[in-house]
């Protein structure tokens, strides 16, 4: 695994400057680059070409110059090249990302007897502690103290009850003067 990583890492080394822009000026129709404008365009190309592969971007030009990719028009944009370069290493790239993910993978080692072991005295132990600390907590709680109450107290209290009871029942008796005085008016 770690050799197909290797291979596919050389496989993905960027492209080298002269490889680009042979492979551009095949596509844009083997154009003579006289102005600043088209090796402003020619840069374009490098910088977003270099980092894929040379047999990759060789093969998308050859493709778009040929009318398989774009609108067979048209050279294509910097940005469209680099796009379908994108797609032609995609399996590549999740293939080298598969096999990472298995070399990086972290190995864990099987318990052993005494690890079993170990494992069952502890559970057994837990067990224990909680059956034990279950039985304490079912164990019937104290009904709390009533609270004390005091004769005397309780005696003032009935006596001062008694008494305002007795006016209410004499404040309800008399007749109230304001309903006298409307009754009188009527």
């Amino acid at each position: 695994m770690l050799a197909r990583v290797d291979d596919i890492d050389r496989w993905l080394s960027p492209s080298r400057r002269a490889a680009i822009v042979r492979a551009v000026e095949l596509m844009r129709g083997n154009l003579v680059i006289a102005n600043s404008a088209s090796d402003d365009a020619i840069e374009g190309y490098v910088l977003m070409l270099t980092p894929f592969p040379e047999p990759i971007v060789e093969n998308v030009c050859s493709r778009f110059m040929h009318g398989y990719l774009g609108d067979r028009t048209y050279a294509p944009m910097p940005a469209q090249v680099a796009h379908e370069c994108r797609l032609a290493i995609a399996d590549t790239l999740a293939e080298r990302g598969r096999i990472k993910l298995v070399l990086d993978a972290e190995v864990y080692e099987s318990p052993t007897e005494a690890d079993h072991a170990k494992i069952a005295e502890h559970h057994a132990q837990f067990v224990k502690e909680t059956a034990e600390r279950s039985r304490m907590r079912s164990a019937q709680p104290r009904e709390p103290e009533r609270p004390h109450r005091n004769p005397a107290a309780m005696a003032e209290l009935a006596e001062r009850t008694a008494r305002r009871e007795a006016a209410e029942r004499a404040a309800e008796a008399e007749p109230n003067p304001q309903t006298k005085e409307t009754e009188d008016a009527a």
